[in-house]
């Protein structure tokens, strides 16, 4: 009897812990200090095109790419845009890339237990070469 409690107690636990963490998923971060001269000198020359665009004038996706910016402190309540934005250009960079599709974001002002973060905002875009001219 106590076995089967305790089974039931330890599921009803588990369930309630993932209904906590909705449908995000653990997205990797960039860190600037880790990466080469050239690849940030790139990733500061990384522009947004419209997808429509990408597809016309035969851009070459190199990958779906996702960036997160996050709040780790407790009294802010919505994670900054551009820093997302700013990880999808640096890992664009690495993978060198010309530009990135006009990003998809979507913002979180709950727990993202995922990535650690009071908040979030995860945007997704694709890393895109330029055709060859």
């Amino acid at each position: 009897m106590v076995d089967a409690r305790f089974r039931s107690e330890t599921c009803v636990a588990a369930i309630f812990t993932l209904s906590l963490g909705g449908c995000s998923s653990y997205v990797k971060t960039m860190d600037h200090y880790d990466m080469s001269i050239e690849d940030l000198r790139r990733s500061a020359n990384i522009y947004e095109i419209p997808e429509h665009e990408a597809r016309d004038r035969n851009y070459t996706s190199l990958g779906v790419i996702e960036g997160l910016a996050c709040v780790t402190n407790v009294s802010a309540t919505v994670a900054d845009r551009r820093l997302a934005v700013d990880q999808l250009r640096l890992k664009a960079a690495t993978m060198g890339a010309d530009a990135i599709t006009r990003p998809i974001c979507e913002d979180s002002e709950s727990i993202d237990w995922a990535n650690n973060c009071y908040a979030s905002t995860i945007c997704k875009s694709a890393a895109v070469l330029e055709p060859d001219n």
